[in-house]
């Protein structure tokens, strides 16, 4: 009986060490990942983690109600992209921003985008929940990637909004995310085994 015991409880510790030790791993690729973003020569498109976001949608800034439906204009490279006309704030009527949401909280969030004219100004912002500035920035005239790291706690979110906050209108081609996708027990054994490390 007690040999069956120390049977149980040392196989119960060897699944928790083995949980753990895949998601300390699993985590420590996401943070090479996300580095290469904001640091160096870096190709979204060839990340296997990267995926589009499950909705996207441009919500009216005065009363939040659904205005179009646009994943389809982002989710795939067709030539089509969405453009992003100014906002004020306060809003003003008939003005609209770009919520786009993820299954699982994300890591990196990526958005290929441009503005339309070289002229003016053309810049954008990026929130998330409870009113949390991620980013902001000036644009080119010529499509690029923006990366933005989204890995701690306090900024990473299943969903964000972007705005146009400058003078331009800011076409949109692609959005990509690397997701945690942690779940409560790949997280509770990571933070456990990541200690031990």
């Amino acid at each position: 009986m007690k040999n069956r015991i120390n049977f149980v409880f040392i196989g119960m510790v060897s699944i928790v060490i083995l949980f753990g030790a895949a998601e300390v791993l699993k985590d420590y690729h996401l943070s090479t990942i996300t580095g290469n973003a904001v640091s160096g020569n870096f190709e979204i498109e060839t990340i296997k983690e990267a995926v589009p976001p499950l909705t996207s949608v441009l919500l009216g800034m005065e009363d939040q109600k659904l205005k179009k439906e646009v994943r389809d204009l982002i989710n795939e490279r067709d030539n089509l992209s969405l453009v992003l006309e100014k906002v004020s704030f306060p809003a003003e009527k008939g003005e609209d921003y770009l919520l786009i949401e993820w299954e699982n909280k994300l890591n990196l969030l990526s958005i290929y985008m441009k503005k339309d004219l070289e002229d003016n100004e053309g810049s954008f912002e990026v929130w998330g929940p409870n009113n949390l500035k991620i980013a902001s920035g000036e644009l080119t005239g010529e499509y690029r990637w923006y990366h933005f790291e989204v890995s701690s706690t306090k900024m990473s979110s299943a969903n964000y909004a972007i705005f146009n906050s400058g003078k331009e209108k800011i076409s949109i081609d692609r959005i990509l995310g690397i997701e945690s996708g942690k779940n409560g027990l790949a997280k509770l054994t990571g933070m456990m085994v990541g200690r031990m490390i």
